[in-house]
């Protein structure tokens, strides 16, 4: 069941028990908890991940679009199982901002001046 917050979008409960994460506004106007990357999504996408420049000064390019949904897909399929790409939740707005929240709850870092996504320290 979807419940409204004082503040204003619809929560969507987790469907698999809560994993600690981030609520965050999708393209469909509710907001949805990012979980961390399940390490072995973080494996398999490290390789995509290093080379992910997240810089506000130009667009992205098509291969970073689809490496952030892939990193976003995964945090969010650990308290949505059943969410899908075909689900239409993410617009680039959204997509950029669940980036932000995925890589934050994940234990990750964007560096400043480059864009580039490294481990915390």
């Amino acid at each position: 069941m979807e419940t409204a917050t004082p503040q204003g979008p619809v929560r969507v409960p987790p469907k698999n028990g809560a994993r600690a994460g981030t609520w965050v506004e999708m393209g469909d106007g509710k907001e949805y908890l990012i979980a961390p990357v399940p390490l072995g999504k973080l494996r398999e996408l490290l390789p995509r991940l290093a080379t992910l420049k997240l810089q506000t000064e130009s667009l992205p390019s098509a291969e970073d679009v689809s490496t952030m949904e892939d990193f976003v897909m995964a945090c969010l399929e650990r308290n949505y199982p059943t969410i899908s790409k075909s689900d239409d939740l993410l617009d680039f707005a959204s997509l950029v901002q669940a980036t932000a929240a995925a890589i934050k709850v994940s234990g990750l870092v964007r560096a400043e001046h480059t864009g580039e996504i490294k481990a915390a320290t």
